[in-house]
């Protein structure tokens, strides 16, 4: 009978964790992004997140051609709010940097917007920035440009933001975004230094920088001096393309759309 009980917990035991195992698994991506936002705060600055893509999609990115653009050229489309527009206005900014094919830009406009789509829903926001940015090779930054993200909205209202504000950062093609794990207690001496691109290529080692795998993204904190995450664009000698997304309510990103484009009124 003492044995029977045993067996018995042990079975238990063992279906137990197998559905623990399961129920990570079978997490929906929008779930899984909403579990690392949460987890962002404190010593978490940053957080990476597996993209999910196949290899069938990270075998058309690799095949995206830049050879509409000159070298040392980085050119951008931006979307604020809208955001049913990115699977039109995407594909044209895809083919002016180079002679794409139509399935290598399917894919890439299908990965930006589906991604936004899930960012959206995890962060319980209703509209967001988007921006891509393709560049050709450039020395540019070959010294890191370490910085923190200010502030994108919520300068019309209370100070300081009544939130946490992150953004999301993706790298489809060429070298990720380098981020950097600065203890707290040195944070002031990286803001009073801010604007010393030569100091803080110094202060900060670049053998102690990460960077999101090939198919993953990163979140990571802005607008707040003592948690915002370090960051820099990495190295870039090959082609690059370059995703973010600002989430944000409909007034936010009007807000920062506003103020970076005074001469419209409005664009969602």
């Amino acid at each position: 009978m003492v044995i029977m009980k045993k067996i018995s917990y042990y079975l238990m035991f063992i279906c137990g964790f197998s559905l623990m195992q399961i129920t990570a698994t079978e997490l929906s991506i929008e779930e899984e992004m909403t579990n690392k936002i949460n987890l962002l705060g404190g010593e978490n600055r940053f957080i990476c997140m597996d993209l999910r893509l196949t290899d069938d999609e990270l075998d058309l990115i690799d095949q995206l051609q830049f050879n509409q653009l000159s070298v040392d050229v980085s050119v951008q489309y931006d979307r604020f709010g809208n955001l049913h527009l990115l699977e039109d206005e995407l594909p044209a900014f895809l083919k002016s940097i180079g002679n794409n094919d139509e399935s290598v830009v399917g894919v890439i406009t299908d990965i930006i917007s589906r991604s936004v789509q899930n960012l959206v829903k995890a962060s319980n926001k209703n509209s967001a920035w988007v921006c891509v940015r393709a560049s050709t090779p450039t020395t540019a930054f070959d010294i890191p440009r370490w910085h923190i993200d200010g502030a994108y909205y919520g300068l019309n209202g209370p100070y300081p933001y009544p939130g946490l504000v992150f953004k999301f950062a993706a790298t489809l093609k060429g070298s990720s975004t380098l981020l950097y794990k600065l203890p707290i207690d040195q944070q002031d001496l990286f803001i009073s230094h801010w604007n010393d691109r030569a100091f803080l290529s110094e202060f900060l080692d670049l053998s102690k920088a990460v960077s999101p795998e090939k198919g993953e993204g990163v979140f990571f904190i802005v607008a707040n001096d003592k948690l915002g995450a370090i960051h820099s664009e990495p190295k870039m000698h090959e082609n690059r393309l370059f995703f973010s997304v600002l989430m944000g309510d409909k007034s936010e990103i009007d807000e920062l759309n506003l103020r970076w484009h005074p001469q419209i009124s409005s664009t969602n």
